[in-house]
């Protein structure tokens, strides 16, 4: 099994990226067509780099910034169905009890220390190079990956 592992050259390790997308739009209606759309061509051009790539629930985020915001663990623990009836939030949910933020983009979360870096690609297409790219990163990465929806007001 080890030398299987050792000729696919990955050592067994298994790398999640994840991508954010947002749009502004007029309406919540317009956002949703062209998310949709947008999503399907990310999802087509993995597919031609032969990467298995899928969109996540609303539930499958949560637990995955529950897993950055405590790594020491824990359980996670949440239903959509608790919100109304509790008054409570999302990120009343996943939040850590406690942030500190320093100077620049470093900030602290527990005994765990971390920086944020931000990188916005403002094109209307991502080619396959990019992608490539992306996913060829040899650094460990979390990223947030919550789809967005941003409406203008109406003048």
């Amino acid at each position: 099994m080890l030398k299987n592992q050792l000729a696919k050259g990955n050592n067994g390790l298994v790398k999640a990226k994840y991508i954010t997308f947002a749009i502004e739009a007029d309406s919540l209606g317009a956002a949703k067509s062209r998310l949709a759309r947008i999503e399907t061509d990310v999802l087509n051009n993995f597919k031609l780099l032969g990467v298995a790539a899928r969109p996540m629930t609303g539930y499958e985020r949560l637990k995955m910034l529950h897993g950055i915001f405590h790594p020491e663990g824990g359980q996670f623990a949440f239903d959509f169905s608790w919100l109304a009836p509790s008054g409570l939030s999302t990120k009343d949910f996943i939040a850590p009890s406690s942030f500190r933020f320093g100077e620049g983009r470093y900030f602290r979360m527990g005994r765990k220390i971390g920086a944020v870096s931000f990188l916005e690609i403002l094109a209307p297409e991502l080619n396959d190079r990019i992608l490539s790219d992306i996913l060829d990163l040899k650094r460990a990465l979390s990223s947030i990956c919550i789809s967005t929806v941003s409406t203008r007001p109406k003048p």
